[in-house]
Parts: structure tokens; C-alpha cells; sequence
């Protein structure tokens, strides 16, 4: 049950229902909502991704200001963000593994969350610097 609910929320978010959730409250609406910024974040992480190099070593494409090796890392967070979310929305609340560590959901959406933050700090540095 739990799933399907999460799917709905993900859907709603996704499909542009969310505009009126101005804050997500439930369990479920902040898992979906950590779904859905992951996602938002991998795709400004490949805009902001310099795909091209001159022989100076400066990015032929402006705008783009990360190293696509540093992006990998990104992309590495972001995706096990989006795990711990997952694993969140199935995991009993007694509690399990979340990542490799003994963890409630609460714990692991959190873990999920700090992820997702850093990220977006990140993202917005990049964008300011790529301007």
C-alpha cells in the first residue's frame, strides 16, 4: 500500500499537481518529493556538465562550469539519495538497513534529504559560477 501511495504522490509531483503542495508534510509526499527534486537535480547536473574541452583545457560549451568527472560524484549521490528514499517508502517502522546501516525510515528518508541538500548546494554554486 505503502508503494502504491508513493507512486500517486510521485505522480502528482511529476505532473504538476504539486504546485499546490506548497511543503510536503506527509511521510509519503516528502519521499516523493525527494524523488522528484533527485531527478530535477540529475537533469541540471547534465545541462551544467561540460561535455567538450578546448586544447587550453577551458570548456568549449559557456555555461557549463563542472568537470564531468566531478559530475560522476554528483550523479553518485544523487543516486543513492534516490535509493534511500526508496528504501524509506518499504522499510517497516521498526526500523531496517538503509545503505548498509541499521536505520529507521525516518532516519533514512532524512539520509536521503542531507544528500539531496548538498546536491543542491553544489548545483546552485555551479549555476552562479556558469552565469
Amino acid at each position: 500500500m505503502k508503494r502504491i501511495l508513493a507512486v500517486i504522490a510521485l505522480a502528482l509531483l511529476l505532473g504538476g499537481c504539486a504546485a499546490n503542495l506548497t511543503k510536503p508534510e506527509t511521510f509519503i509526499e516528502r519521499a516523493a518529493y525527494a524523488e522528484a527534486s533527485a531527478q530535477g537535480y540529475i537533469k541540471t547536473l547534465s545541462a551544467l556538465t561540460c561535455q567538450k574541452y578546448t586544447a587550453a583545457g577551458v570548456c568549449a560549451s559557456p555555461g557549463r562550469p563542472l568537470h564531468p568527472a566531478r559530475s560522476v560524484g554528483y550523479l553518485d549521490t544523487l543516486s543513492k539519495a534516490r535509493a534511500a528514499a526508496k528504501i524509506a517508502i518499504g522499510m517497516p517502522l521498526t526500523g531496517g538497513e538503509c545503505l548498509g546501516q541499521p536505520s529507521t525510515p525516518e532516519a533514512c528518508l532524512a539520509l536521503a534529504s542531507s544528500m539531496l541538500l548538498e546536491v543542491e548546494r553544489i548545483l546552485t554554486e555551479a549555476q552562479t559560477k556558469g552565469k
